[in-house]
Protein backbone atom coordinates (compact mmCIF):
# COMPACT_ATOMS: atom_id res chain seq x y z
CA UNK A 1 0.00 0.00 0.00
CA UNK A 2 1.30 3.45 -0.92
CA UNK A 3 0.93 6.48 1.32
CA UNK A 4 -1.93 8.87 0.54
CA UNK A 5 -1.18 12.48 -0.44
CA UNK A 6 -0.23 14.76 2.48
CA UNK A 7 -3.27 15.75 4.54
CA UNK A 8 -5.34 12.65 3.80
CA UNK A 9 -5.90 9.95 6.38
CA UNK A 10 -5.20 6.43 5.24
CA UNK A 11 -8.28 4.32 5.93
CA UNK A 12 -6.41 0.99 6.08
CA UNK A 13 -4.04 2.41 8.70
CA UNK A 14 -6.89 3.94 10.70
CA UNK A 15 -8.61 0.54 10.68
CA UNK A 16 -5.54 -0.94 12.36
CA UNK A 17 -6.37 1.14 15.43
CA UNK A 18 -9.86 -0.34 15.59
CA UNK A 19 -8.67 -3.95 15.69
CA UNK A 20 -5.38 -3.69 17.62
CA UNK A 21 -4.54 -2.34 21.06
CA UNK A 22 -0.77 -2.10 20.54
CA UNK A 23 0.86 -1.15 17.24
CA UNK A 24 4.52 -0.79 16.28
CA UNK A 25 5.37 1.76 13.59
CA UNK A 26 8.67 0.74 12.02
CA UNK A 27 9.96 3.61 9.90
CA UNK A 28 12.98 5.88 9.45
CA UNK A 29 13.09 8.69 12.02
CA UNK A 30 10.99 11.75 11.07
CA UNK A 31 10.20 10.26 7.67
CA UNK A 32 7.08 11.69 5.95
CA UNK A 33 5.57 8.24 5.95
CA UNK A 34 6.17 7.84 9.66
CA UNK A 35 4.37 11.09 10.43
CA UNK A 36 1.45 10.25 8.12
CA UNK A 37 0.95 6.87 9.77
CA UNK A 38 1.17 8.45 13.23
CA UNK A 39 -1.53 11.00 12.42
CA UNK A 40 -3.75 8.27 10.99
CA UNK A 41 -3.46 6.29 14.22
CA UNK A 42 -4.08 9.28 16.49
CA UNK A 43 -6.86 11.26 14.83
CA UNK A 44 -10.35 10.22 13.79
CA UNK A 45 -12.31 13.31 12.73
CA UNK A 46 -15.52 13.76 14.69
CA UNK A 47 -14.60 11.22 17.36
CA UNK A 48 -14.83 12.24 21.00
CA UNK A 49 -11.41 11.19 22.22
CA UNK A 50 -8.22 12.23 23.90
CA UNK A 51 -4.75 11.52 22.75
CA UNK A 52 -1.60 11.24 24.78
CA UNK A 53 1.90 11.60 23.39
CA UNK A 54 5.15 10.76 25.12
CA UNK A 55 7.81 12.55 23.09
CA UNK A 56 11.59 12.62 23.19
CA UNK A 57 11.96 14.48 19.94
CA UNK A 58 9.51 17.32 19.38
CA UNK A 59 8.06 20.28 21.27
CA UNK A 60 4.35 20.55 21.98
CA UNK A 61 3.95 23.46 19.57
CA UNK A 62 5.64 21.48 16.79
CA UNK A 63 3.21 18.62 17.31
CA UNK A 64 0.12 20.86 17.39
CA UNK A 65 1.32 22.74 14.30
CA UNK A 66 1.61 19.48 12.39
CA UNK A 67 -2.03 18.62 13.00
CA UNK A 68 -3.18 22.07 11.91
CA UNK A 69 -0.91 22.05 8.86
CA UNK A 70 -2.67 18.95 7.56
CA UNK A 71 -6.14 20.25 8.36
CA UNK A 72 -6.97 17.97 11.28
CA UNK A 73 -9.40 18.95 14.00
CA UNK A 74 -7.75 18.37 17.36
CA UNK A 75 -9.33 15.76 19.63
CA UNK A 76 -11.36 16.57 22.72
CA UNK A 77 -8.13 17.02 24.63
CA UNK A 78 -4.45 16.18 24.53
CA UNK A 79 -1.86 15.03 27.03
CA UNK A 80 1.82 15.64 26.34
CA UNK A 81 4.57 14.00 28.35
CA UNK A 82 7.75 15.72 27.22
CA UNK A 83 11.08 14.05 27.98
CA UNK A 84 13.86 16.56 28.47
CA UNK A 85 17.36 15.55 27.41
CA UNK A 86 16.17 13.31 24.59
CA UNK A 87 17.97 12.81 21.27
CA UNK A 88 16.87 16.31 20.31
CA UNK A 89 16.48 18.39 23.46
CA UNK A 90 12.97 19.83 23.48
CA UNK A 91 12.25 23.45 24.26
CA UNK A 92 9.94 24.61 27.04
CA UNK A 93 7.27 21.88 26.99
CA UNK A 94 4.38 24.35 27.15
CA UNK A 95 5.77 26.78 24.58
CA UNK A 96 3.17 28.53 22.46
CA UNK A 97 0.25 26.31 23.44
CA UNK A 98 -3.02 28.15 22.61
CA UNK A 99 -5.15 28.98 25.66
CA UNK A 100 -8.32 27.70 24.01
CA UNK A 101 -7.09 24.12 23.76
CA UNK A 102 -7.57 21.48 26.44
CA UNK A 103 -3.91 20.53 26.63
CA UNK A 104 -2.09 19.02 29.59
CA UNK A 105 1.71 19.16 29.56
CA UNK A 106 4.08 17.40 31.92
CA UNK A 107 7.84 16.97 31.88
CA UNK A 108 10.05 14.00 32.73
CA UNK A 109 13.63 15.15 33.30
CA UNK A 110 15.32 11.74 33.38
CA UNK A 111 14.93 10.04 29.97
CA UNK A 112 16.33 6.79 31.32
CA UNK A 113 13.86 6.40 34.18
CA UNK A 114 11.39 3.80 32.99
CA UNK A 115 9.36 4.03 36.18
CA UNK A 116 8.97 7.81 35.93
CA UNK A 117 7.93 7.59 32.30
CA UNK A 118 5.32 4.97 33.09
CA UNK A 119 3.97 6.81 36.12
CA UNK A 120 3.77 10.11 34.22
CA UNK A 121 1.79 8.57 31.39
CA UNK A 122 -0.62 6.47 33.46
CA UNK A 123 -1.25 9.20 36.07
CA UNK A 124 -2.14 11.74 33.40
CA UNK A 125 -4.41 9.28 31.64
CA UNK A 126 -6.24 8.52 34.87
CA UNK A 127 -6.50 12.15 35.94
CA UNK A 128 -7.42 13.99 32.77
CA UNK A 129 -9.61 11.70 30.67
CA UNK A 130 -13.35 11.41 31.14
CA UNK A 131 -15.09 8.10 31.69
CA UNK A 132 -16.07 6.65 28.34
CA UNK A 133 -13.60 8.72 26.29
CA UNK A 134 -11.41 6.81 23.85
CA UNK A 135 -7.70 7.37 24.43
CA UNK A 136 -5.10 7.12 21.65
CA UNK A 137 -1.49 6.99 22.86
CA UNK A 138 1.74 7.62 20.93
CA UNK A 139 5.23 6.83 22.25
CA UNK A 140 7.79 8.71 20.16
CA UNK A 141 10.03 6.85 20.26
CA UNK A 142 11.39 3.52 21.50
CA UNK A 143 14.52 4.22 19.47
CA UNK A 144 15.15 7.26 21.67
CA UNK A 145 14.30 5.37 24.86
CA UNK A 146 16.77 2.62 23.96
CA UNK A 147 19.50 5.24 24.00
CA UNK A 148 19.01 5.56 27.76
CA UNK A 149 17.61 2.24 28.98
CA UNK A 150 18.40 -1.43 28.53
CA UNK A 151 16.21 -3.54 26.25
CA UNK A 152 14.87 -5.51 29.21
CA UNK A 153 13.66 -2.28 30.84
CA UNK A 154 12.05 -1.08 27.62
CA UNK A 155 10.25 -4.40 27.23
CA UNK A 156 8.85 -3.99 30.74
CA UNK A 157 7.71 -0.44 29.95
CA UNK A 158 5.90 -1.57 26.78
CA UNK A 159 4.21 -4.46 28.58
CA UNK A 160 2.91 -2.19 31.36
CA UNK A 161 1.78 0.49 28.90
CA UNK A 162 -0.03 -2.13 26.80
CA UNK A 163 -1.83 -3.56 29.82
CA UNK A 164 -2.92 -0.15 31.08
CA UNK A 165 -4.08 1.01 27.66
CA UNK A 166 -6.01 -2.21 27.11
CA UNK A 167 -7.70 -1.81 30.51
CA UNK A 168 -8.86 1.71 29.61
CA UNK A 169 -10.24 0.59 26.25
CA UNK A 170 -7.78 2.70 24.28
CA UNK A 171 -4.94 1.97 21.91
CA UNK A 172 -1.22 2.73 21.80
CA UNK A 173 1.43 2.87 19.12
CA UNK A 174 5.20 3.00 19.38
CA UNK A 175 7.73 4.40 16.93
CA UNK A 176 10.91 2.45 16.17
CA UNK A 177 13.57 3.05 13.54
CA UNK A 178 14.58 -0.49 12.49
CA UNK A 179 17.76 0.84 10.91
CA UNK A 180 19.01 1.97 14.32
CA UNK A 181 18.84 -1.45 16.01
CA UNK A 182 20.03 -4.99 15.52
CA UNK A 183 17.68 -7.69 14.27
CA UNK A 184 17.24 -9.27 17.71
CA UNK A 185 16.14 -5.99 19.29
CA UNK A 186 13.59 -5.30 16.56
CA UNK A 187 12.23 -8.86 16.81
CA UNK A 188 11.89 -8.60 20.58
CA UNK A 189 9.84 -5.40 20.32
CA UNK A 190 7.71 -6.77 17.49
CA UNK A 191 6.58 -9.66 19.69
CA UNK A 192 5.12 -7.20 22.23
CA UNK A 193 2.50 -5.70 19.90
CA UNK A 194 -0.59 -6.85 18.03
CA UNK A 195 0.22 -5.27 14.66
CA UNK A 196 3.31 -3.89 12.91
CA UNK A 197 3.07 -1.08 10.36
CA UNK A 198 6.27 -0.96 8.35
CA UNK A 199 7.04 2.08 6.20
CA UNK A 200 10.06 1.84 3.91
CA UNK A 201 12.07 4.73 2.51
CA UNK A 202 10.08 4.71 -0.73
CA UNK A 203 6.84 5.32 1.17
CA UNK A 204 5.40 1.82 0.79
CA UNK A 205 3.34 0.71 3.79
CA UNK A 206 3.14 -2.92 4.85
CA UNK A 207 0.71 -3.92 7.63
CA UNK A 208 1.57 -7.16 9.39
Amino acid sequence: MELPPPGELSSPIAEVRNRATAVLVCAPVLDRGERCVCRSLLVDEGEEAWYARLSFRRSVSDQLSEFRRYGHVLPEGAIFVQVRGGIERVRDPADRVPDDLSVVVRTVTDPGSISRLGVALTDLERTHTNEGDRLHVCVDSLTALLQYAELEQVVQFVQVANEFTRATGGDIHYHLDPNAHDTETVATIRHLVDTVVHVDESGHVDIQ
